[in-house]
């Protein structure tokens, strides 16, 4: 007979789970599930999170998160008017209350999105084989493109107006870039192929110029890796460069094709417009310091109408929250780049933001999956190096180890609950002291 563990934790993964599902295939959430998800995993946990408010912990990230997300609530309801549309547009930052949750419930936040990631990547391939043998038609109206259509899954079809002539692109399409430095930090190669594949399927010139990239990349830091055995480094170049010799004029010939298609041109013309109506707007010095609020329109001189929304989501959200707002924002998103994470996934990450200069990806729920995932992997190991900190206590305690390794863990635990090596520098010694004191005395 079949046992399920219905523990807490069980539970809590498994919604979790759910909650990316629908997070990367449903990201315009037809049905509300995501934050009806999202609604039960903070209540869940509400004592948790209410616990660790009155420990001091996570500051930043409550911040961040449910005071950011209450602030531009008000502040855009005030300046704009339009109180809704400010519920609806600013209500993302609540999400990074996630990542409490995936820390402390010990959640394998990033086995379960590159999972889900790993999904999308086979299906996307799928689509497109399924249509080169006949079975399903990409521009016809069987039933996988109505399912896309339907519930606003992304785009799907095939032309010589796109990049790559076919397109299945997912809305979430471009956190397939993750799965590159991943696949190869977990020497799964033939992963990190399929995953450009994909990227180059989705139809997209950021998707596929970054995927490039973060390829040529990846595959330099492998070949500095090998670089020790020299026959295999020399066999490599050599091999390198007859292939760049070859496929270099293809590459370019490519390329141009992608920038000249009627669809590109068409695009550009319209981003061209939409940045000279941004600059117009934000001359304004009220408007570039206070924003004019979620759900307020500008006139698009790309589509030559009145639009609440652009592609140039950098502008796009200074237009609507300010600079006063914004750079708190920015610095949010760009700290993970002082931290000591793996250098691949640094890259990555920066191929997302320059994915979203013309997508708009960098204020939504698509996009807070991914800082979920970034600040994720530096608080998980902040974790483990308090949890290792305790151990050592324990074992110091029980087995009386020698006065030296006593202080060198007391001050190693006093770093780690103080927030890493720049607070554990500035700590005066008479802190220290102490706490190495009441180790001894113990």
């Amino acid at each position: 007979m079949l046992r399920i563990d219905l523990t807490k934790r069980n539970i809590m993964r498994f919604l979790f789970a759910c909650f990316l599902l629908v997070s990367i295939f449903f990201p315009g959430d037809p049905y509300n599930i995501k934050l009806l998800l999202f609604a039960i995993l903070c209540f869940s946990n509400v004592s948790l999170l209410l616990s660790c408010i009155v420990k001091k912990r996570y500051i930043y990230i409550y911040f961040m998160s449910a005071v950011y997300s209450v602030i531009l609530i008000l502040w855009s309801s005030i300046v704009g008017g339009h109180l809704s549309e400010s519920i609806s547009g600013a209500y993302c930052p609540f999400l990074m209350l996630l990542l409490i949750l995936a820390v402390e419930l010990k959640i394998d936040y990033e086995a379960q999105l590159i999972g889900m990631l790993e999904i999308m990547m086979v299906l996307t391939i799928l689509i497109i084989g399924l249509d080169l043998i006949g079975v399903v038609n990409v521009n016809g109206n069987g039933l996988i493109r109505q399912a896309f259509y339907k519930f606003d899954m992304g785009l799907m079809g095939k032309s010589p107006n796109y990049a790559s002539f076919y397109k299945v692109f997912f809305k979430t399409s471009p956190l397939l870039i993750m799965l590159i430095p991943y696949s190869f930090k977990k020497k799964k190669y033939f992963l990190a192929l399929l995953s450009f594949g994909a990227l180059i399927i989705s139809g997209t010139r950021a998707n596929i110029f970054v995927a490039a990239a973060l390829m040529f990349f990846n595959l330099l830091s492998l070949w500095r890796e090998k670089e020790k055995n020299r026959g295999i480094a020399v066999l490599v170049s050599f091999v390198t460069c007859i292939a760049l010799a070859l496929f270099v004029p293809v590459m370019i010939r490519t390329a141009s094709r992608m920038m000249h298609t009627s669809g590109s041109i068409g695009s550009d013309v319209v981003r061209s417009g939409q940045l000279q109506s941004f600059f117009k707007v934000l001359s304004d010095p009220k408007t570039l310091l206070l924003g004019q609020g979620f759900g307020s329109q500008f006139y698009d001189l790309g589509r030559m109408a009145y639009s609440g929304a652009s592609e140039i989501s950098y502008l796009d959200l200074l237009r609507k929250i300010g600079l006063i707002w914004f750079i708190p924002f920015m610095v949010f998103v760009l700290r993970p780049f002082a931290w000591k994470i793996d250098m691949g996934v640094k890259i990555a990450y920066f191929g997302y933001l320059l994915i979203c200069l013309t997508n708009p990806l960098l204020f939504s729920s698509t996009a807070y999956v991914l800082y979920i995932y970034i600040y994720y992997l530096k608080y998980h190991e902040k974790r483990e190096k308090l949890i290792l900190g305790r151990w050592l206590s324990a074992a110091i305690t029980y087995r009386r180890f020698p006065s030296w390794i006593i202080r060198w863990n007391a001050l190693l635990e006093d770093a780690c609950r103080r927030g890493g090596s720049r607070s554990f520098r500035k700590r005066s010694g008479r802190r220290r002291n102490n706490l190495v004191t009441e180790r001894l005395d113990a």
